[in-house]
C-alpha cells in the first residue's frame, strides 16, 4: 500500500507528491482534516517541516496575530 498527501479543493484534488506506481489501482481516499487555514495545510502537507517545526511556526504565528503596527492597527 502506497499513500500520497494532496489536496481537495471542493472539485479536484491536488497532488503535492508524485504517484509512486503506475498502472490501475483501487484507492481508498480519506479526508483527514478541513484546510480552513491556508498556512497550515502549506506548513504540514509540503513535506517541507516535520511536526515540531510545523508546531513552532504556528505558534510564532498565533503570536504575531496580537503584533501591533499602531494604535489603530492590530494584526
Amino acid at each position: 500500500m502506497q499513500a500520497i498527501k494532496a489536496i481537495y479543493d471542493g472539485k479536484e484534488f491536488k497532488l503535492l507528491e508524485p504517484i509512486p506506481v503506475k498502472g490501475k489501482y483501487i484507492v481508498a481516499i480519506t479526508f483527514i482534516e478541513p484546510a480552513d487555514n491556508c498556512q497550515h495545510g502549506l506548513l504540514k502537507y509540503a513535506n517541507i517541516f516535520n511536526e515540531d517545526d510545523v508546531e513552532s511556526i504556528e505558534k510564532i504565528i498565533e503570536e504575531r496575530k496580537e503584533f501591533s503596527f499602531g494604535r489603530d492597527n492590530v494584526l
